[in-house]
């Protein structure tokens, strides 16, 4: 299995999803580590997971709202996270997040189906390539398997 890069994957996703990021006036930041390993996931499945995650938020967002992407790594995993938008309510216990009505009314987008229902998507295509996808506090997480040799296939040498 081929090791991807991760940044050329979210910066491919953020490059597919300009427009609709222009329209609905959103600020996106993207933030990374210094020597980020390569990931096991395929590209193009790479770019359309992280393309959907950061398409839901943004479908969820306010507009003009300014959201952060991160991308870090730790231990076996690279994490990619994105802010939650701040119409999102979170609800610990039950690990879900809920739009009543009238926030969904304030959102630019809201998935068709349902917010839990485009989560439900992103989760499965996440561990469709070895990865995960988790709900935290105050944003979403996206983790994917880190390649073997990544010593060798980092970001600046590889």
């Amino acid at each position: 299995n081929d090791a991807s890069d991760v940044v050329e994957m979210v910066e491919a996703a953020l490059q597919r999803l300009d427009p609709q990021i222009k329209h609905y006036g959103i600020n996106l930041t993207l933030s990374t580590c210094a020597n980020l390993p390569c990931c096991t996931v395929d590209h193009q499945s790479g770019v359309r997971l992280i393309e959907r995650m950061i398409a839901t938020t943004i479908g969820i967002a306010e507009t003009g709202e300014a959201l952060a992407i991160e991308v870090t790594h730790h231990a076996s995993h690279i994490i990619i996270t994105i802010a939650q938008p701040r119409l999102i309510d979170f609800d610990m216990t039950a690990n879900l997040v809920a739009l009543s009505a009238d926030q969904e009314a304030r959102c630019v987008n809201p998935p068709a189906l349902g917010l839990n229902f485009a989560i439900r998507l992103i989760r499965q295509m996440a561990q469709a390539v070895g990865g995960q996808f988790t709900i935290e506090a105050r944003k979403f997480a996206l983790i994917l398997p880190q390649a073997r040799d990544s010593e060798e296939k980092t970001i600046e040498s590889g």
